[in-house]
């Protein structure tokens, strides 16, 4: 998958990505926090990064990133139905799942190691 710019990200719940960040432009010593724009709380601030002096060598980025292995529905042994939104979780905005509000504690279903499902 090749390289794509963005100035934000939003994730649903299970969703990842892989990030490259460009600092070359920051001087050292300046401070960029990775922020949750759902979340003001002790959640709100993902991380923070504090660009250092530049490396011996300048990074080129790859034109491909990761391949992506292609899956196949007839593979598929089972088929799930989950309804992902943003509503009201404790009179805030948050994700909900099949009208529920996410839960990092809550496990919504289990899936065999090695398996296809249809969501």
């Amino acid at each position: 998958m090749p390289p794509v710019p963005h100035d934000h990200l939003e994730l649903a719940p299970a969703q990842r990505f892989d990030v490259l960040i460009d600092f070359s432009t920051y001087p050292p010593g300046t401070r960029i926090t990775m922020a949750n724009g759902f979340d003001t709380g002790a959640m709100g601030q993902v991380m923070q990064f504090v660009v250092a002096d530049s490396g011996p060598e300048p990074f080129t980025v790859p034109a491909e990133l990761s391949t992506i292995t292609e899956l196949h529905e007839r593979d598929a042994v089972t088929t799930r139905k989950f309804d992902f939104r943003i509503g009201d979780v404790n009179n805030h905005d948050g994700w909900l799942i099949s009208h529920m509000a996410f839960d990092p504690d809550t496990i919504a279903a289990h899936v065999r190691l090695g398996t296809t499902e249809i969501w």
